[in-house]
């Protein structure tokens, strides 16, 4: 789930959920014709046991979120998503819901990933090395 205006950026998508960006890949006509629901007109609970809801931290600081009801024609509308989309989720009693991370902090997790991998390695420093009887 996100707001309408934004895309789902599907490599950071795929980088978080630990798959390869090959293998995801939005639902397909007949998915969602599967679901009883058309493309576009998803509702933000789980129609199935397995499905895993998803959203976008930015839907927490909404007062009212307007979503789709399953039919081009109906609209859900959600007050307090912060707490009422993980509710609503928990009341149809399958699937599950996640917020994800802000995927604009992502590149802080990539410098917090690559300096905990200089964490065991031996970091030298140039002017040092230089002066290294082996180097000069």
């Amino acid at each position: 789930l996100l707001p309408a205006q934004d895309s789902v950026d599907m490599r950071w998508l795929s980088n978080w959920l630990g798959i390869a960006r090959r293998r995801l890949q939005m639902a397909s006509m007949d998915e969602c014709r599967g679901l009883g629901v058309l493309p576009g007109v998803v509702p933000p609970v789980p129609l199935r046991p397995a499905v895993r809801v998803l959203a976008y931290p930015s839907l927490c600081s909404l007062d009212c979120v307007i979503a789709s009801a399953g039919h081009k024609e109906w609209r859900t509308v959600i007050k307090q998503p912060k707490t009422s989309l993980p509710s609503l989720v928990r009341v149809a009693g399958q699937g599950t819901f996640e917020w994800l991370p802000d995927p604009a902090l992502s590149l802080q997790t990539l410098d917090a990933a690559f300096k905990l991998s200089l964490q065991d390695s031996t970091v030298v420093d140039i002017p040092d090395l230089m002066a290294n009887d082996e180097f000069a």
